[in-house]
């Protein structure tokens, strides 16, 4: 076991936490000495993203919580202190978070869909995440992000969401990909599959999260209510993705794809889909989700640092973890357009 150090001078550690459907409190407590188990890192943390997942969480609609928790699930942090089976990692490295954890032992974990780990915990989500000064996780959820600036890394987690669902969407270069969503995670996946050579169309409802995404490589965008314009074209998807978790969008996602063509739901909501069935047949419509990711962290990492000043240039709001509730209101509510940040130290 590693001792971790005393935070000089009986330091007092910060932390925002996610009581109830909007109720978000700052607790400030003493921070203690502690030992980390082998396996364990201990934690700085540099910046947090928001999301539309936290604010799912915020407004209690997300499926997958139980409440009180510390978001934040999209991290850059310092490393303070390791385990002694974690000395790959030093301290002062630069890490991102992968926040899924799973149990690596059951069956589904075996066949390799870690992802989809019946006991999964998601940090931030299912444990506490980075919306606080400290945060231990295990070595595995670490990957340091030497010369990616701190403030791109924190793209890292969405874009590595964003390979998982081309992944499952089995994309090709060349593809045309319908993308449902200019938000954080759409245009992550506007910017993976351009950079992985589709000619990507966006659909959102905001002119401004539109010119954003196509910024990072979008060649066309249209509103919601223009997407039945495409189907039966010969410009008609050969995939769509799905990250708003609309049932409305996904139902016409099914009337506007190709046959035999492909859709990947990534958005989460509780919404009833309504498809007629004799689609699945008639036009050999596939329909698969994408939970979060696999194996993704390494690629995701390459991704970012290669397009670093186009990720950062969508930061529109920065705030101090104490305006982080600010940050989560601001999303939640659509106030803004572009990524939201929290700045929890720059040490």
């Amino acid at each position: 076991m590693a001792e971790e150090p005393h935070a000089n001078g009986g330091a007092r550690s910060r932390r925002l936490v996610t009581i109830g459907p909007g109720d978000v409190r700052l607790e400030v407590e003493a921070t203690e000495r502690r030992t980390l188990a082998a396996d364990d890192v201990r934690l700085r943390v540099l910046r947090v993203g928001i999301c539309g997942s936290d604010a799912h969480i915020l407004d209690g609609t997300h499926p997958y919580l139980g409440y009180p928790v510390v978001q934040g699930h999209e991290i850059v942090a310092r490393v303070e202190a390791v385990g002694h089976n974690s000395s790959a990692l030093h301290p002062g490295d630069v890490v991102v978070v992968e926040p899924a954890l799973a149990c690596g032992e059951c069956p589904t974990c075996r066949r390799g869909s870690t992802n989809c780990c019946p006991d999964l915990q998601v940090v931030g989500v299912h444990r506490d995440g980075g919306l606080a000064d400290a945060l231990i996780v295990p070595r595995r959820a670490t990957h340091p992000v030497a010369e990616v600036p701190i403030d791109a890394a924190v793209f890292v987690e969405p874009i590595a969401v964003a390979l998982w669902a081309l992944r499952r969407g089995r994309m090709r270069k060349g593809d045309r990909v319908l993308v449902l969503g200019a938000g954080s995670l759409g245009r992550s996946v506007v910017l993976a599959a351009a950079a992985a050579g589709a000619a990507v169309t966006v659909a959102d409802r905001s002119p401004a999260r539109r010119h954003l995404a196509a910024a990072l490589g979008a060649d066309s965008s249209l509103s919601p209510h223009d997407l039945r314009g495409v189907a039966g074209t010969r410009g008609a998807p050969d995939l769509v993705i799905d990250t708003t978790g609309s049932s409305e969008l996904i139902s016409i996602a099914a009337e506007v794809v190709r046959p035999a063509g492909l859709i990947v739901v990534v958005g989460i909501s509780e919404d009833a889909l309504d498809v007629p069935v004799a689609d699945f047949s008639r036009r050999e419509l596939a329909v698969v989700g994408a939970r979060n990711s696999v194996g993704m962290f390494p690629a995701a990492i390459d991704l970012v640092r290669s397009h670093a000043a186009a990720l950062v240039n969508t930061i529109q709001l920065r705030v101090p973890l104490e305006g982080a509730s600010d940050a989560l209101l601001a999303v939640a509510g659509r106030t803004i357009h572009g990524r939201a940040l929290v700045v929890v130290s720059d040490i």
